[in-house]
């Protein structure tokens, strides 16, 4: 018995011995684990503020972002605005030029009507008649404006 009892002390001694030695490799891997863990953390933190920063700066560039987009939308207004005016414009441009045309033509069929009326040129106009289409001309020429008798101008 008392070997029997020596050999549950040795059993019980090496057993201990494996505990300690367990003991002491879990205390060690407890502080490499501590480190590890410590570093991890500083990590998440630094990963947060990240987070934290990109998400302000989201914010940031979504309202950016929905300024540009109704910017724009009042750029595409103005666009379509002035283009449609330049439309209008060059509408009333070309009406312009075809109109002319057609005033030139019509000058040009009545001076040649005009001219082919044989006798008008003998034609004698009253002297109150002369008196007109020479004040007519004169206006229509500059002469008006340089004309020094502005004295009736006065007496109205």
């Amino acid at each position: 018995m008392a070997s029997e009892i020596k050999d549950k002390i040795d059993l019980l001694e090496l057993r201990t011995k494996k505990a300690v030695t367990l003991i002491n490799f879990l205390r060690s891997n407890n502080k490499d684990l501590e480190t590890d863990n410590s570093y991890l953390n500083s990590n998440i933190e630094g990963l947060k503020n990240q987070i934290s920063a990109l998400t302000s700066n989201m914010e940031i560039i979504t309202n950016e972002l929905d300024e540009l987009k109704s910017e724009h939308v009042k750029l595409k207004m103005d666009y379509t605005f002035s283009n449609n005016r330049v439309i209008e414009l060059q509408s009333y441009a070309d009406d312009y030029k075809d109109n002319s045309k057609l005033f030139e033509e019509s000058i040009n069929k009545a001076m040649e009507t005009l001219e082919a009326i044989e006798g008008l040129d003998d034609i004698e106009l009253l002297q109150a008649q002369n008196t007109e289409l020479e004040a007519d001309d004169a206006f229509t020429s500059g002469d008006a404006l340089m004309g020094d008798d502005l004295s009736e101008l006065d007496n109205l």
